[in-house]
């Protein structure tokens, strides 16, 4: 239960809100419950009327008088066994429905879930993500958030499985308190027994199961972003066993926990067979002279077990099932738990208007546990309208310098100063509406060249804006306006050479029309001519926006309003 305590709490901390369904499913959960008690109280009746009929006709035409059921006086064997034929009937449907009603549940639950994992990874901090995986992260959207799901909805149903374990022991204990307690006891001690050995064998195959599906996902995106390297280089049959060892041993994992699970049903009837017998000796050695008090109790006693053999075996695999996925329900927990950030709502973010500077004031950074500062004393200014560029060896802090300028790290001394105004965390969005960045790792969508230019933007489509982007980033010289609007690039861009990828990404931040155009080596990936269209367009963009550019570049550097040099001297071990 200290898992269900858990989970509530992740869902208290992201108003995850437990609604009405799931009260529904705890209602009609009890009324399953009840209809299970009565149906079996009407087997004493039954039988007693079938082994004594004058004594049973006297406790039935008092029950029956007593409800105003007068005509069923005459029939009242058959009014029984309609009855329990009823309840079975009524029972049917309220477990069906509750049964949706759990599978509605399940799904809410876990959409919900799996959109608080994505919201919550991308508003973490960017540092966070450096130490993240995308086969972790793929897991845990996938996978773990199925087993936090489902550990949850367990929990529940295996409350439900044990206060109908109760009510039926409760029920017997009224019928034979000696004889309950030594089947109760008898039982509790034989599946402590298997409970004790399976327990941290169940665990560690979750943990391990964990860990391979996160190894096959590892192996896969390898397997995808490198396919061409790994055909050049003939290497598939190494890629595809490492695969196939992976897989198996998931599989391999799977298949035991499944065995062990499995062994469940069988063992709770062996412990029950062997209790039957034991009660039939115990009943025949004590009852002799009351054979029908003895065979009315064997009767209902048999009908209880029969009964309560599925819960038990149900109410064993639940626990099996909470212990095998506790690995990932803790992986998962983490990620809920230690970020601090609140879930941004749906609101309107004002802008920050920018119309002065930009500074970088005493910035210090070093990386969390770590002895390496960057940018020691380090101190910046741009002006509104300029295009700076930024250079020097590899290793200083070049990239640095344009993630605290966007906002996206922040500085571990000193502080970024738009206007004479200090960024934090309460302005930050409103400043990155500035921002557009064309990055060396570009991404792009498996999508048209127009789609990818337009799939940020969160305005409707701008015809003007549009064109003036596919014209200075020179896509306009690479395709035709039909290829722009219809030809897909693959994923990643991958049906793009590099330098046209690069200008689809340049075209992006055009037409996001924002102030402040962070590049960061925007002609890396061009050749002589196309580089020197690139420079035409850093001409003109600057006219009207402020540019920040990472660059080796001594062409672009003649052309900048502003060239700063990061030396060494702003790095210290």
């Amino acid at each position: 239960m200290t898992d269900l305590i858990e989970i509530l709490k992740v869902f208290k901390r992201f108003k995850i809100k437990i609604n009405i369904t799931m009260s529904l499913i705890l209602i009609f959960g009890v009324l399953a419950l009840i209809t299970e008690i009565i149906g079996l109280s009407l087997i004493i009746p039954i039988t007693d009327f079938i082994l004594n009929k004058e004594l049973a006709n006297e406790f039935f035409i008092k029950i029956i008088t007593s409800l105003k059921l007068d005509y069923l006086i005459e029939n009242n064997i058959n009014f029984f066994v309609i009855s329990i034929l009823l309840i079975f009937i009524i029972k049917f449907f309220i477990v069906n429905f509750n049964n949706f009603l759990i599978f509605w549940e399940t799904k809410r639950i876990r959409d919900k879930l799996s959109t608080v994992a994505i919201e919550t990874f991308l508003q973490d901090d960017y540092l966070n993500y450096l130490n993240e995986t995308s086969s972790r992260f793929i897991k845990k959207i996938n996978s773990d958030v199925v087993h936090f799901t489902n550990v949850y909805i367990s929990n529940l149903l295996l409350i439900l499985e044990i206060i109908l374990v109760i009510f039926v022991s409760i029920f017997l204990l009224n019928l034979n308190f000696k004889i309950t307690i030594y089947l109760f006891v008898f039982f509790i001690l034989i599946m402590s027994l298997y409970y004790f050995f399976v327990r941290s064998i169940i665990y560690d195959i979750g943990v391990e199961r964990s860990k391979s599906e996160e190894s096959i996902l590892r192996q896969l995106d390898i397997v995808f972003n490198f396919f061409r390297e790994i055909k050049i280089l003939n290497k598939e049959k190494i890629f595809s066993f490492f695969l196939n060892s992976e897989i198996s041993n998931q599989t391999k994992k799977i298949h035991i926990f499944s065995y062990i699970n499995s062994l469940t049903r069988p063992l709770v009837e062996l412990i029950f067979i062997l209790s039957i017998f034991g009660i039939l000796f115990f009943l025949i050695s004590n009852n002799t002279d009351n054979t029908n008090n003895f065979l009315t109790y064997f009767t209902v006693l048999l009908a209880s077990i029969v009964r309560v053999m599925p819960s038990i075996n149900r109410i064993i695999q639940l626990v099996n099932s909470i212990n095998y996925s506790k690995y990932s329900i803790n992986e998962l927990k983490k990620t809920f738990l230690i970020s601090k950030k609140e879930l941004s709502k749906n609101k309107t973010i004002s802008k920050l208007f920018f119309k002065k500077s930009i500074k970088l004031n005493k910035i210090l950074f070093n990386f969390k546990n770590s002895d390496e500062k960057l940018l020691n004393n380090f101190n910046l200014i741009i002006k509104k309208n300029t295009c700076v560029i930024i250079h020097g060896s590899s290793g200083v802090g070049k990239s640095t310098i344009l993630n605290l300028l966007s906002g996206l790290i922040q500085p571990s001394k000193g502080s970024l100063i738009v206007d004479d105004k200090k960024i934090n965390e309460k302005n930050i969005l409103s400043w990155q509406k500035n921002i557009s960045i064309v990055s060396q790792n570009y991404f792009m969508f498996n999508d048209t060249i127009k789609k990818n230019i337009i799939g940020l933007s969160n305005k409707s489509f701008d015809k003007r804006l549009f064109k003036q982007a596919i014209e200075l980033s020179q896509i306009k010289n690479s395709f035709s306006l039909k290829k722009i609007n219809n030809f897909l690039i693959g994923e990643n861009g991958s049906k793009l050479s590099g330098g046209q990828n690069q200008r689809v990404s340049i075209a992006r931040a055009i037409y996001l029309n924002r102030e402040v155009l962070l590049m960061d080596e925007p002609t890396s990936m061009l050749d002589k001519k196309n580089k020197q269209r690139m420079i035409s367009t850093i001409k003109k963009l600057k006219k009207t926006k402020t540019l920040i550019i990472v660059s080796h570049d001594k062409d672009l550097i003649k052309i900048a309003d502003k060239s700063i040099e990061i030396k060494a001297k702003y790095f210290k071990k």
